[in-house]
């Protein structure tokens, strides 16, 4: 069995706040990491710290399929090196690309895939980006859809997000533990205790409060940090909620719900999105 434990989910899905949350536990951290903290601890997959070593020439100049043939053998050597767990996140989807898959097994020990209505990450993904939501919905479903390249990272193949979410939770890839955000917000600490427990992590029950609490505060910190008031009668946990409210379907026409539904109804219905 392989060390890499995959942090997966389709973008504006939630696996910040997860990741957060795993930093703040790993770390044993009194107070809410940063992202610099957090990507020591869980780095993306497509950083360029972790594929640049394999290459001569800078990231930006190697074209996507000498990337995709060289994932595999970067995933190989980053859980040969490894001494324990190796997180790493990511966005792609489970598949192939250019002959070679996205997601190599004998390097993959467990994954954690995050699911959210994908009627709320319209909403969220176009006001994270800038992007109308009818654009959002359009690139959400766009089969073998890629985000691009860098000097600091290379692509990530997302997908649709149908086909993200059923590479990773339709048939079995490894050990996968799926997490729907909206119990992720009804109740984090009954999530996440059963995420640590699936990795078979030791944590105290105040070590995993702890860490959510901290998570929570990490997630809020760059609205505070923004000058976004904030009502002070709400709990943090309630502000996220209110947050994710805001910024979810209830921004969606009939129309646009119809459209996404159409789209993706099969994967809605699958984790109770769609009736």
């Amino acid at each position: 069995m392989g060390k890499i434990v995959w942090l997966a989910s389709y973008p504006e899905s939630g696996a910040h706040w997860f990741s957060m949350f795993l930093a703040s536990l790993v770390s044993e951290s009194k107070e809410p990491c940063s992202k610099k903290e957090r990507d020591l601890i869980l780095p993306a997959e497509n950083s360029a710290k972790l594929y640049q070593p394999f290459f001569r020439r800078p990231l930006g100049e190697i074209p996507m399929r000498e990337l995709a043939e060289m994932r595999p053998h970067v995933h190989a050597e980053l859980a040969k090196r490894a001494s324990g767990f190796l997180f790493l996140r990511t966005q792609s989807a489970a598949v192939r690309h250019f002959g070679h898959l996205t997601i190599t097994p004998e390097a993959t020990a467990a994954a954690i895939y995050i699911v959210r209505d994908p009627l709320d990450i319209a909403a969220s993904y176009g006001a994270a980006k800038g992007r109308s939501i009818d654009r959002t919905i359009s690139l959400m479903a766009k089969s073998g859809r890629t985000l691009g390249k860098s000097l600091k990272r290379t692509y990530e193949l997302v997908g649709s997000w149908s086909e993200n979410v059923e590479s990773w939770t339709a048939r079995t890839r490894g050990r996968c533990l799926c997490l729907r955000f909206e119990d992720m917000l009804d109740d984090p600490e009954k999530q996440f205790s059963q995420a640590v427990s699936f990795l078979g992590m030791k944590a105290t029950p105040e070590q995993i409060a702890k860490a959510c609490e901290n998570s929570i505060g990490s997630v809020l910190e760059p609205y505070k940090k923004g000058g976004i008031r904030m009502p002070r009668h709400l709990s943090p946990l309630e502000l996220l909620r209110s947050g994710a409210a805001l910024r979810g379907k209830r921004r969606l026409t009939t129309q646009q719900i119809a459209t996404i539904a159409g789209m993706h109804r099969d994967q809605m219905r699958r984790f109770g999105y769609w009736q």
